[in-house]
């Protein structure tokens, strides 16, 4: 499946923007992503 298809762009776009203004707050790229990903992406165990 394209994983571009899993969400609708204006979320993804979203996201981006919410790593971006945040990056500066973190030790790096990935640990934004992360952080945020929790806060904003459901997970299903």
């Amino acid at each position: 499946m394209n994983r571009h298809k899993l969400y609708p762009l204006d979320i993804r776009e979203r996201g981006v923007h919410l790593v971006l203004e945040h990056q500066e707050n973190y030790r790096s790229e990935w640990a934004a992503l992360t952080s945020i990903a929790e806060l904003y992406i459901p997970v299903y165990t």
